[in-house]
């Protein structure tokens, strides 16, 4: 339940670790302090960590070539497990060892070819000279002076403005679920009783009192995820703040993004590939339709329509012809209204029926292709296994399953909200366009 470090120092000296974590205390800078120990190893899990510092020679300083150090770092963090994104400060008596050099690579580029391809790599790798801040007293090693030290990491974490950029943003999001939370125990003044039935309430007004114990913390989150948007969409920043993201980025940084980033970003953007706690019945959830079908699909289709597949995939969904259709895969989209998703109302459930395929499969009007139907959707371009892809929903393709027939369908993915919104939109909007009778002179 306690957050997870995201300040950690490895060292297989205990004073000097120490002295390490102290001086940052001094400052206001909470950081878990790791001994390592070769025999017993066994490294906790630091999944948030933003900054490790690692002592270079955890092996010794006489023990080894540098390989061999690096190697131990490398099995340090598969052990520890940041996700990313997270800088690595070198705490060492011989930084410098950690270089690239005519000798061999450096740590940083050990660490990228090394690690486990499932651990993020770190941004980068920063030298920090123990000898520049360490002196000896009667108790071992300390800090003399841990203000210039927390200046130094400063410096040393501002000289990647880009990066210092985003964990500023995500500092933001940390801050304002503070304070959302903190706002709610206000209004209970405090007392568990109270935030017990204030919670409670909240809940209630979200979901229905029939359905808030089916599942508490989506009911209380129905509820607190609107007010911290709206708190990140209007927090106010100081001036200092405002410079750090001057040094990140500007317009004129633009890059030409290549057709293939492209995808990737839609998909960052508008796609959720979690889907571990996910069912068909959720909201924006896409399913294989061959997962729910009984027979031939070629013929459920065509009865579904009316219509020769060929002249489904062409007037319905806009393809250039049957030809192309091979790869593409028909889906279906949950697309329950918010309110009825939330309060889990018994009733059958809507899904639109739609084509995941290759873009250029897609007829293009304005290379002199026939236009698109009206009545069609049709998604950005998104990376999907590797290949670029586009989502296809027609309105009048709706259909209609109970719960038992669909819910052991397995998700592949989810649509955002943002971009479920506007698929939304624009189909019902079509299927609700109004038709009047009149006569014109």
């Amino acid at each position: 339940m306690l957050p997870a470090p995201r300040i950690v120092a490895v060292d297989d000296k205990q004073d000097e670790l120490d002295a390490l974590t102290n001086a940052l205390s001094q400052t206001g800078v909470a950081c878990l302090g790791i001994l390592f120990d070769a025999e017993k190893g066994g490294l906790e899990a630091c999944p948030d960590a933003r900054v490790i510092f690692f002592d270079l020679h955890l092996l010794g300083d006489a023990v080894g070539t540098p390989e061999k150090h690096f190697s131990t770092i490398v099995s340090c963090l598969e052990q520890m497990g940041p996700q990313g994104p997270y800088a690595i400060i070198v705490w060492s008596q011989h930084p410098d060892e950690a270089s690239e050099s005519d000798a061999g690579v450096g740590l940083y580029s050990y660490i990228c070819e090394r690690l486990d391809k499932t651990i993020p790599r770190p941004y980068v790798v920063m030298p920090l000279p123990k000898v520049e801040h360490l002196s000896k007293s009667d108790r071992g090693f300390l800090v003399s002076n841990p203000r210039g030290l927390r200046v130094k990491v400063d410096e040393l974490l501002a000289s990647h403005p880009q990066a210092s950029a985003l964990l500023f943003w995500e500092k933001y999001v940390l801050s304002a679920a503070a304070n959302t939370v903190a706002q709610l125990i206000e209004l209970s003044e405090g007392r568990a009783e109270q935030i017990k039935g204030v919670m409670a309430s909240l809940a209630i007004a979200a979901v229905g009192a029939k359905n808030v114990d089916q599942d508490r913390f989506y009911a209380l989150n129905e509820v607190l995820l609107p007010i911290l948007s709206d708190r990140l969409g209007f927090f106010a920043s100081a001036p200092e703040d405002l410079r750090i993201w001057e040094s990140a980025f500007s317009a004129q940084d633009r890059e030409v993004i290549s057709a293939e980033k492209i995808g990737r970003i839609n998909k960052f953007i508008n796609v959720s590939t979690s889907t571990e706690r996910l069912s068909a019945i959720d909201r924006g959830v896409v399913v294989p339709y061959s997962s729910i079908l009984e027979g031939e699909l070629k013929e459920s289709i065509e009865g579904y329509f009316g219509l020769k597949l060929g002249e489904v995939v062409t007037r319905c969904f806009g393809i250039k012809n049957l030809k192309v259709l091979d790869g593409a895969k028909w889906v279906l989209l949950q697309s329950q209204a918010a309110c009825d998703y939330a309060q889990k109302k018994p009733q059958m459930l809507s899904y639109f029926l739609g084509l995941e395929i290759a873009c250029s499969a897609v007829r293009d009007p304005r290379s002199g292709d026939a236009p698109l139907p009206e009545s069609l959707w049709v998604s950005p371009i998104f990376s999907i296994d590797d290949e670029d892809r586009v989502l296809l929903f027609n309105a009048g393709s709706l259909l209609v399953f109970p719960v038992s027939v669909i819910s052991d369908a397995r998700p592949i993915y989810r649509l955002r909200e943002q971009i479920l919104n506007d698929l939304l939109f624009k189909l019902r909007n079509h299927q609700s366009r109004p038709g009047i009778i009149s006569l014109f002179s």
